[in-house]
């Protein structure tokens, strides 16, 4: 099956309730990303890191995520080394 990887900016707070923008790889389908279920696995994975509510997921093909995204210089070698949330186990597709 075929996947994607989305890049996402992620609005939270750390465990010390600091502010922060985190950016956060996303491996999903096209319909999965088209249901929005890479939000969801994105979320879910920042809570599991111990970071705190709320937590607003932003990504590079969402028009609201064009912002948060272009304000961030990530070369493609910065990508490389954030996290990725695989999702692909996630799948409502047969």
């Amino acid at each position: 099956m075929e996947t994607k990887e989305i890049h996402c900016m992620v609005a939270c707070r750390n465990a010390s309730g600091e502010p922060e923008l985190v950016p956060v790889r996303c491996r999903c389908t096209p319909i999965q990303m088209e249901e929005g279920l890479h939000y969801d696995a994105v979320r879910d994975y920042m809570l599991e890191q111990d970071y705190e509510k709320p937590v607003l997921v932003f990504d590079e093909v969402d028009c609201k995520g064009t912002y948060p995204l272009s304000t961030m210089s990530y070369t493609d070698e910065m990508w490389n080394h954030t996290p990725i949330v695989d999702q692909f186990w996630f799948s409502k597709e047969s």
